[in-house]
């Protein structure tokens, strides 16, 4: 509410200071006017910087814009009801914390602290001059009553009227009968004339726009046009005779000071000197004077005190919008369909046009020139048309013909401009969600954000029935996630990974996009496609064909294995507690005809040490391509890396070790690609030294292959999966390692 009020007194500061320029400038042409009428001229200044809302005219020399827009006012509050999960650490879906923290927009920040100085300010000046005002009061205690509202006070350098509702009017003791009199008559003209209450008005108006020289300025040479024009109000009731002996009361009762802000009105406050040479120099204005002066106060406040018309189009132009279905710049006519309820171009309209009416307005609003070549069938027009001639078709002439913005080109602009400066604003990243929309046949539940470390991402769930979920297993029908991955992984401004997941089928279908991904798609940075509105409508223009589908989720249209482990007995007297624990799944979506099955003789390349029961990983050749096995997951409690610790059966050895040093610090290749309260899953690299590959017959070279981790708290165990690098690109290892599910239960291995 402050701010909002705050932006509306610099708007009206600003209206105001453009009108106090155009009194500065008329004042000069009315010099050798009564100065009366410099006096009104400020009326229309006081009115805009107290009123904030004013009637309309065509004669208007005001801006229609405002330079500080209403939309400047932030809110702190998401727009949607939508429940926001964040995680980070620990946290996961179970974890629905109220979002407190809001993220932090400079701009918002400069308006709270001018705000807050513009009400500081306020209050000092008001505070000063109702602490002058006490003072003086103590002075007036003993004031003693002479005549009607008049008082004589042994304190008080000069005359003056106190009060707002009741006014008296203080004299000082020992003045001249002629002293009195002059001075007097002046007092009691700024009463009649309620000078004083428009003097509070004034210095109101003053507190209010503190901050503005040109107010300061607009209070004093009101005051001091107040007063002059009070001055020749006396003399003209007195009679040009009295000029001398009233010069001589101002300069008896100048008080040598310029004025107090709040103070009353004294008679001897102000320019004494402009005062005595304006009132020796006072004649009787000539009437056509005075007839030119009322002439120009009256246009000045029309001119200022009334905000500019809307434009509407005249009786004899039509507004009207359309869509082209058929345009031939080379005789100047296009067909077009009107698209308004009962629109009086009806469904087939021929449109002429003379010259190069065309243009579309521009993302800053400007008007940009366009040519009959920059239309096409199907785009949504604005025209301002002649009269129509009913025919069938109807036509009609144009005037001038604006492109609308397509669904497309909205939704960009939309999209764009809910852009997030960072990954964990989660009302941004939730209002970005929700512009996306929900995909056919599925509903939202609610979001994640990644944020603890790289990389950092946003997890959206959906529901769906397992027809539903089904459908979207499918490459082909894909194409909307990865869409939504674009977008996101592009107004995100450091968000690097993107997941779906799909529940309320069989399992869960989780389709993951990282920015490396996107980058293949588009063949650039997708973070350079957040420059503008125009590049986000490529983005949703951008064609994913079922081929680009199955490089970005391979494997999605596969095969979906559910492996029950332990897999076969390997127990010894030393490692029973493996072969005791409670079977659990691992399911796994693989490339389009890979299987898992127990290894075969000669399948010795990837050992998988400190991984038991091993199984084989085989392409659609039957190649030996991997091999997947399980440990328990023994955390160290405070260890300060958590992944070397959960994997230290597999982490830690010498010949031979998956990475467990996190990629995000530079030190190692474990990078998770999804995450929940429970665990998480990631994928490295795998080193075999050269003396072991010696060993195993694969020459005198270290061996360097890919790897996928996933552990279970709740579970108690992880899977540790090698695979040939040679054989398996980074994008099918992504896509496996998202697809990774640990599951309780002993179901059959498929």
């Amino acid at each position: 509410m402050v701010k909002g009020l705050f932006l509306q007194v610099l708007n009206m500061s600003f209206t105001a200071s453009i009108v106090i320029l155009a009194v500065l400038l008329l004042r000069l042409p009315l010099k050798r006017a009564p100065k009366v009428f410099s006096f009104a001229l400020w009326g229309a200044v006081l009115f805009r910087l107290l009123c904030p809302f004013s009637l309309e005219s065509v004669v208007s020399l005001l801006p229609r814009t405002q330079p500080f827009p209403k939309e400047m006012v932030w809110m702190e509050q998401p727009v949607s009801d939508t429940v926001i999960t964040v995680t980070g650490g620990t946290a996961g879906p179970g974890f629905s914390p109220s979002v407190s923290a809001v993220s932090a927009d400079p701009l918002q920040i400069l308006l709270w602290a001018g705000a807050l100085l513009w009400l500081m300010g306020m209050a000092i000046l008001a505070g000063y001059s109702l602490f002058s005002l006490l003072r003086l009061r103590r002075k007036l205690k003993s004031a003693a009553y002479w005549q009607d509202n008049v008082w004589l006070c042994d304190g008080v350098d000069t005359a003056f009227v106190l009060g707002f509702f009741r006014p008296r009017i203080y004299l000082p003791v020992g003045l001249r009968e002629e002293e009195q009199r002059c001075i007097l008559l002046h007092e009691r003209t700024h009463l009649k004339r309620l000078d004083h209450l428009t003097r509070l008005a004034a210095f109101a108006a003053l507190c209010l726009h503190w901050f503005n020289p040109l107010v300061w300025v607009a209070f004093c040479l009101s005051g001091r046009d107040m007063e002059m024009s009070c001055d020749e109000a006396v003399i003209k009731a007195l009679g040009t005779g009295s000029k001398k002996t009233y010069s001589s009361s101002l300069l008896t009762l100048a008080v040598g000071r310029r004025f107090i802000p709040g103070a009353p009105l004294a008679f001897g406050e102000g320019d004494t000197k402009g005062r005595v040479k304006n009132v020796l120099g006072y004649r009787k204005p000539a009437f056509w004077l005075t007839l030119l002066a009322a002439v120009v106060i009256v246009a000045a406040a029309a001119a200022l005190m009334t905000n500019p018309a809307e434009k509407t189009p005249s009786s004899d132009t039509l507004q009207v919008q359309g869509i082209i279905l058929e345009v031939d710049p080379e005789h100047n006519t296009m067909m077009v369909e009107g698209t308004e309820p009962n629109s009086p171009i009806g469904d087939q309209c021929v449109v002429t046009w003379e010259g190069e009416p065309f243009f579309r307005m521009d993302e800053q609003g400007k008007r940009q020139s366009l040519t009959a070549e920059d239309f096409s069938v199907g785009d949504r027009i604005a025209m301002e048309t002649g009269p129509i001639q009913e025919s069938y078709p109807t036509s009609t002439t144009a005037f001038s013909i604006e492109l609308l913005p397509s669904q497309q080109e909205t939704m960009a602009r939309s999209l764009w401009e809910a852009r997030v400066p960072y990954i964990g604003s989660a009302p941004d990243v939730g209002r970005l969600v929700g512009l996306l929309g929900v995909p056919e046949g599925l509903e939202y539940d609610y979001f994640q954000l990644q944020t603890s470390q790289e990389p950092y991402g946003v997890t959206i769930f959906y529901q769906g029935t397992p027809g539903a979920i089904s459908r979207y297993e499918a490459p082909e029908e894909q194409s909307i996630f990865q869409r939504y991955a674009l977008i996101l992984l592009a107004l995100v401004d450091n968000g690097n990974q993107v997941t779906f997941v799909l529940e309320g089928g069989e399992q869960p279908l989780t389709l993951s996009y990282s920015s490396q991904w996107a980058q293949e798609v588009t063949g650039s940075d997708i973070h350079a496609y957040s420059e503008s509105s125009r590049t986000i409508l490529e983005l949703l223009e951008l064609p994913l064909s079922a081929s680009s589908a199955s490089e970005s989720q391979e494997g999605s249209g596969g095969n979906v294995y559910s492996v029950v482990f332990p897999a076969y007995d390997q127990r010894t007297e030393f490692n029973g507690a493996i072969f005791d624990i409670q079977p659990f799944q691992l399911r796994i979506r693989l490339p389009e005809g890979f299987t898992i099955a127990p290894k075969g003789e000669g399948d010795l390349a990837y050992p998988l040490m400190g991984a038991w029961t091993p199984l084989g990983i085989y392409d659609e050749t039957g190649a030996y391509v991997g091999a997947v096995g399980y440990n328990l997951c023994e955390e160290t409690p405070g260890a300060e890396n958590l992944p070397q610790a959960i994997y230290n059966q597999v982490a830690l050895g010498n010949n031979y070790q998956f990475s467990a040093q996190p990629k995000a610090d530079g030190r190692g290749e474990y990078e998770p690609v999804r995450q929940w309260q429970q665990g998480e899953t990631a994928v490295t690299k795998v080193y075999t030294a050269p003396q072991l590959a010696q060993e195993l017959g694969l020459g005198n070279n270290s061996m360097e292959n890919l790897g996928i981790l996933s552990y279970d708290r709740q579970l108690g165990v992880y899977i540790a999966i090698e695979l040939d690098s040679g054989k398996i690109s980074q994008q099918q290892l992504v896509e496996m390692a998202s697809s990774v599910q640990l599951l309780e239960g002993d179901g059959e291995t498929s």
